[in-house]
Parts: structure tokens; C-alpha cells; sequence
């Protein structure tokens, strides 16, 4: 029997296919052994910290699929602290120089607070600032200017306070965005010859700096919540809704929504009594939330579930003395998915491993030329290759 749990960067991949859904999975869990110069192969163990990783993992995910926020949550973005910021920097804007852009789902249509802290040196003080010199900070969202603020090293010397006031309130739609800060490029002249120093100015206590950097941004809502809005995570989950107040109706919704859930997830046909277990999570859910929030506390356990988290090949039975044998459509379909993609298998794949199909090589072949198609296929290089 061979056992594999989903390494990170096959757990990221299989969120944002599940649950249209894009997270960090560096931030969520912990990095994988390696073995043998792969991060796939000693990936057998469930240990109670690892469990316990997943499952605040789980909870999180559902809470940004399903949109339910009991109260405010923050998220903070940090740059490294050798990071060089004197020019423009991937994914921001042209004129602009240095800064932080990073993808952000928010959980619901409601007002968010983003708020800036600049880099400081080993005494505390901001870098880079001067009094004579002002600086213009730039708040983007989606690549447009929400927020412009003018920096400069206060006359009395003091910037304890002047993060602070680096904060601004934005209303905006749940869903996937970009949060971006950055700088506006100031005009600079030609250096009198081209053998200058590597820029190596982020390091305070070597090179002075010249121009202040970005620490980290935090972004902190919702405040006012206007509910949880259309986002892709909820088109891609809710493949019903009830017809109305009824519970049967409900019930049957939910049951349907957490079958075609557990398929996808399970990588396999689900039978009617299995949706008894995640059902008993979301009637706990609906009683304490209602409708969203049952559905929310189901996924959780679905994201928890070994039967999500582990890729299980069982030896059949009847195994030949030379221990060879054809392994399932289904084990098949797997196996092809996580090689090409590092995700799940999608519903074309699916159905065609599920009617039997998969293991004729003339489908086999068909399926993986348009799998290879596919831009998720540079993960062959990204993940396994790389």
C-alpha cells in the first residue's frame, strides 16, 4: 500500500482548483522534508503538530471560501530585510521604486484599513528620511491609486508616531485583489561611470540609506460589512441554493453541495452514507450560523480529512507472486493529475477514470496531451522538475 500526503505546493495547487481560491501555502504550513531532492517522497507522517497546522489551515480556507467572519481579522505582508528597493520592482507599477505587492482575498464586501510601516535601522529610526526631502507613498488597490501620502523626517527629529498615520480606509468588494504600496521613482542623473557597487543599501549598519523602504503592510477589516458578496470561491462551492427558508430544503442543498465537494476532494465517486459525516458538521454550523456558516464548518472537516489529505494506492487483492499489477483508473487518474499539474484531477479526467475509460491508451493519451495544454502543466517544471 503506498501512502502520500499532499506536499505544500500541491496542497496550494489543489485549494485553488477545489475552491477557486488562491492562499499562501508557505504561510499556512510548515516546509516538507526532502528526501532523495524531492519534497514528495518523505511525506507519509501525520504528526499531531502537522495536524494540528492543517486543521487551523482548514478552518481559515473555509472562512475565506464561504466568506463567514465572526469578528475583524488582520493579515500582515512583510518584505526581507535584504530586500533592495532603490528601483521598480516586479508587479508594480512603471515610475515607482521599490514597495510590496501582494494578492489579497477579501473575505467580504465591507471597508478595510491598510496601513504602511517603513523600514527602520538598528537605532529604531526610519531610513532614509530627511527633513529637506519629501517622499510620495503610493496605496494601490488593483493597481490604482486609492491613497497618496508625503513622507519626510519630521523638523523635531522624532518619527516614533509616523507609521501611524500611514493608514487608510478603502471599501471594497470580497473577492481577489491586488494590495499594493510603493514609491513614485524620483528623477535621478546619469552616474558618472559604470563601474559602480553592487546596491547593497538595505543593510543600515554597512551603507547608509538613501531613500526610505517598505517593512510590511497590514490590511485589517472588515469593518461595516455589507454581507458576503459574489466572489469565485462561492460560485465554485454553492452549486445550489435553497429554494427557501424550509430545513429539508436546506439539508438537501447542503447534501448536494458537500457530495459534489467530496468528489472533487476525494479524487473519487463519494457513496450517499459518506456525506453523513460532513452533514453532521454542518447541522452544528447551521444551528449556531445558519445556511453559510454549516456549509463553512463542513468544509473545514472535509480539509481535515485524510481521505483529502492522502493519496492512498491499496494493493488489490489476488496480487500475482511477481507483486505487478495495473493500477486503477482512479489510482491512474491521480497519479497523472499530481505528475502533470501537482493538483487534483479535474471532472473531464474524472469521469473518464470513474466510467472506466482512462486505462485505454488511446484516452490515456488523449487526456494528457490536453492536460499538457493546459498552463497548469508548468508545474511539471516548476514543482517536480524544479
Amino acid at each position: 500500500e503506498a501512502l502520500r500526503r499532499l506536499n505544500r505546493t500541491e496542497y496550494q495547487n489543489v485549494i485553488r482548483d477545489l475552491l477557486a481560491l488562491d492562499i499562501d501555502g508557505a504561510a499556512l504550513l510548515p516546509a516538507d522534508e526532502s528526501g532523495h531532492g524531492f519534497d514528495n517522497v518523505n511525506v507519509g507522517d501525520l504528526s499531531p503538530t502537522l495536524l494540528n497546522r492543517y486543521i487551523s489551515a482548514a478552518q481559515k480556507i473555509s472562512r475565506l471560501a464561504v466568506g463567514t467572519t465572526q469578528s475583524l481579522q488582520s493579515d500582515i505582508f512583510q518584505n526581507a530585510a535584504d530586500l533592495t528597493q532603490e528601483n521598480r520592482l516586479p508587479g508594480l507599477p512603471l515610475g515607482t521604486r521599490g514597495g510590496l505587492s501582494t494578492p489579497y482575498t477579501f473575505p467580504q464586501d465591507g471597508e478595510y484599513d491598510i496601513q504602511v510601516f517603513l523600514t527602520r535601522n538598528f537605532t529604531g529610526e526610519v531610513s532614509g528620511l530627511r527633513e529637506d526631502r519629501p517622499h510620495e507613498l503610493l496605496v494601490l488597490l488593483d493597481r490604482k491609486p486609492v491613497k497618496t501620502f508625503t513622507i519626510q523626517k519630521p523638523a523635531n527629529g522624532d518619527d516614533t508616531l509616523l507609521d501611524k498615520g500611514l493608514k487608510v480606509r478603502v471599501a471594497v468588494d470580497a473577492g481577489p485583489h491586488n494590495v499594493a504600496v510603493t514609491f513614485v521613482q524620483e528623477g535621478s542623473s546619469l552616474t558618472e561611470t559604470i563601474r559602480q557597487p553592487p546596491e547593497a543599501l538595505y543593510n543600515d549598519r554597512r551603507y547608509p540609506r538613501k531613500t526610505p523602504g517598505i517593512n510590511m503592510v497590514s490590511v485589517t477589516g472588515p469593518y461595516a460589512s455589507r454581507g458576503v458578496g459574489d466572489t469565485p470561491s462561492r460560485r465554485r462551492l454553492f452549486v445550489c441554493r435553497p429554494a427557501g427558508p424550509d430545513q429539508a430544503q436546506q439539508d438537501e442543498c447542503a447534501a448536494e453541495i458537500l457530495a459534489t465537494l467530496m468528489r472533487r476532494a476525494y479524487r473519487r465517486p463519494i457513496a450517499k452514507a459518506e456525506v453523513d459525516e460532513p452533514m453532521a458538521f454542518y447541522r452544528e454550523g447551521r444551528a449556531e450560523g445558519g445556511f453559510d456558516a454549516g456549509i463553512g464548518m463542513a468544509l473545514s472537516a472535509v480539509l481535515a480529512n485524510p481521505e483529502f489529505l492522502f493519496r492512498v494506492e491499496s494493493d488489490p487483492s489476488g496480487v500475482p507472486a511477481s507483486g505487478v499489477y495495473r493500477v486503477s483508473d482512479l489510482e491512474l487518474a491521480s497519479r497523472l493529475s499530481f505528475f502533470l499539474w501537482s493538483s487534483i484531477p479535474d471532472d473531464d479526467l474524472l469521469d473518464a477514470a470513474i466510467a472506466g475509460k482512462l486505462s485505454q491508451p488511446g484516452e490515456l493519451e488523449k487526456q494528457a496531451r490536453r492536460m499538457l495544454a493546459d498552463p497548469r502543466s508548468s508545474n511539471l517544471a516548476t514543482n517536480f522538475a524544479g
